[in-house]
């Protein structure tokens, strides 16, 4: 594959993005490290992001707990490592639901669609540690400090009782943007943010699987 890859950019095919299958078995585990080698290998032949595409992990018909911590573990320890990855483009899920029963599922979801050890997991990074909510007031220049993930956010102002609300990307090039804020007061408010991490009044983290695990400081 990381031939194949090297060959179509060598002769110009229109890819944008290496996309690595990721299926997993308990005889095939990679840790952090083994996973960002590859990723180095893919990436230093192409010079192309990389995706880490139809993640799974099939752990065979045990159904104790102490496979399913296991799972849970290993995805969350994978899903860091691919989300941390300098020239990572995200991962995405690939498999069927499955019986939890007899232990027969390798993604997200059971058959009713309830989180399996992997979902949860998942859902835990994306909701949880990576997803950014700060609330608070600016000093009066305008600013609210916070660190955050690059990734975007939705911004909510408020100020003599009017709200508004903008979308905002961070991203890693440190570009920042200048938000014009009319609080009904007659003169507009310019709030000004910068890629160190300047936000204001409520902040809700969109986070995007592709952002990287990076803290502004």
């Amino acid at each position: 594959m990381k031939q194949i890859s090297k060959w179509f950019v060598d002769n110009d095919a229109p890819i944008d993005v290496i996309g690595a299958q990721s299926y997993f078995t308990l005889g095939t585990v990679k840790g952090p490290e083994e996973i960002w080698a590859n990723l180095d290998e893919f990436y230093n032949l192409t010079g192309l992001p990389i995706k880490f595409s139809e993640y799974n992990f099939k752990t065979g018909a045990r159904t104790d707990e102490a496979i399913k911590a296991y799972q849970y573990a290993y995805t969350r320890d994978t899903l860091t490592a691919v989300f941390a990855y300098p020239n990572s483009e995200g991962f995405i899920a690939w498999t069927n639901t499955g019986d939890a029963s007899a232990n027969e599922y390798a993604g997200y979801f059971y058959d009713d669609f309830s989180l399996t050890p992997i979902g949860q997991a998942a859902y835990d990074l994306i909701r949880g540690e990576w997803w950014t909510v700060e609330t608070g007031s600016t000093d009066k220049t305008g600013a609210f400090a916070f660190d955050g993930f690059y990734g975007d956010y939705k911004i909510i102002l408020t100020k003599n009782g009017v709200t508004e609300e903008f979308d905002f990307s961070f991203l890693q090039d440190g570009a920042g943007a200048e938000l014009v804020f009319d609080s009904g007061s007659g003169f507009p408010v310019w709030i000004i943010i910068i890629a160190a991490g300047v936000v204001l009044i409520v902040i809700a983290a969109l986070l995007i699987y592709k952002r990287k695990i990076k803290k502004l400081s």
